[in-house]
This record gives C-alpha cells, structure tokens and sequence, in this order.
C-alpha cells in the first residue's frame, strides 16, 4: 500500500489527471485493509488515503469522485466496525475534499452516520460529530439537514428528538451561510419552539415546556453563524 502511495502521489507531480483516475483503486485497496486484524495496518491505511485525499482531489471530476466516495462509504458496512474510527477520520477528510464541489455525493454517507450515532453502545459521537461538522462547514446547513432532518415541529407527541445533537454540530460548524435559510427554515421553528414552551407551561407539563425552551434558545444560537 505504500508503494501504491508512493506511486499516486508521485503521479499526481507529473499528471494530476492521471493520478486522480487511480485514486478509485487505491481506494479500494485501503478498504481491504481495514478488514485487517492489526491495528498499525488499519491506522496506516488511513493515514495513507487521507494524504492521497488531500494532495490529489483538488478539482476532481465528478465521475471519479463519485467512485472514491462509493468505495470509502463502504467501510461504514458493519465488517469494518472494528475500524470505524479510522474510517471516520478518513470520511472527514473526504467530505473536506469534495463536500464543496459535489455534496449530493455525501448526502448518503451521512444518512449512514445518523443511523450510526443512534445505534446502542457505538461510542464514536465525536468521530461522528466531526465528519457532519465539516459537511456543514463546506456543504452548508441546508444540504446537511436534508440527509439528516432535524425532525422537529413543535407538535410532538414525546420529546425524544433522535436527531437534536445536530443543533450544536450546526451551531460549532456554520460559517457564513445563507441568511436567508435561517429566516425561512430556522425562525418560523423557533417561533413554532416557543409558543409549544409557553403553551406546555399553562397546561403545567414542566418537562415539555423546558424542552421546548431550550430548543429556542439553541435554534437561536445558530444565527451568529449565518451573518
């Protein structure tokens, strides 16, 4: 595998063209990796492909990212649990390279990732959190909350909110973003948050009307980021 990264890499001096329609079978070859039973060959493989992602998808066409992306996600398969981690980390640096350019290429990545996070026991929210948050950094909040909607209207019947820990992933990650999503989407619902609060407090349910207290006042602490 080093001598493959050697050999894009030193391609990519030469012909960047080239090397970037190779990068799908070096993708490959590190997937396979990841099945290994030693850690150092799994950490080396994914330090392997993320200097390989950042020194030769600078303008990447969208025929040949798209087959990266395919080969990668697919380390999130259950066979590769062992090696999430890595395989997170990678994703970061992935969704950095082409999240920009072509973010309807992640958008299925990171359905995967929140179907990730709810799982029991997984114990990766941070490796997690770091991948949606450099989507919303480079994809912005509007392509992000369509793979992973916030599901929240203040007219639920429970107040689970499985994906309410994207609140202050958006809050942390958002840079400079459209004003206008923020008024059309976030506004009305933190509006729609508040009157569920005031009106959960007559009815003297406490819980609810906390829950939907804070969920005000987290909507509202995403608007900084938006200015």
């Amino acid at each position: 595998l080093a001598v493959m990264q050697e050999g894009i890499l030193n391609l990519n001096n030469q012909n960047k063209l080239l090397a970037q329609s190779n990068l799908p079978r070096f993708c490959n070859a590190v997937v396979t990796c990841w099945t290994s039973t030693k850690p150092e060959v799994v950490k080396s493989a994914g330090l392997a492909i993320r200097a390989v992602i950042v020194e030769t998808m600078a303008g990447i066409d969208k025929d040949t990212a798209t087959k990266a992306v395919n080969e990668l996600v697919v380390g999130l398969k259950y066979q590769f649990h062992t090696s999430w981690k890595i395989v997170l980390g990678v994703l970061t640096s992935l969704t950095e390279a082409v999240g920009g350019a072509y973010p309807e290429l992640m958008l299925s990545c990171l359905k995967q990732l929140a179907q990730l996070r709810a799982s029991d026991n997984i114990n990766l929210e941070v490796e997690i959190d770091a991948v949606v948050g450099k989507a919303v950094t480079v994809m912005g909040p509007r392509q992000v909350l369509q793979a992973i909607p916030l599901n929240i209207t203040g007219d639920e019947t429970d107040y689970e909110f499985k994906t309410s820990w994207i609140i202050p992933v958006l809050r942390d990650n958002i840079r400079k973003t459209e004003l206008a999503y923020f008024v059309d989407y976030f506004l009305p619902l933190a509006a729609s948050c508040l009157d569920r609060s005031k009106k959960s407090a007559a009815a003297d349910d406490k819980i609810g009307a906390k829950t939907y207290e804070v969920l005000t006042y987290q909507i509202w602490s995403l608007l900084p980021g938006f200015s």
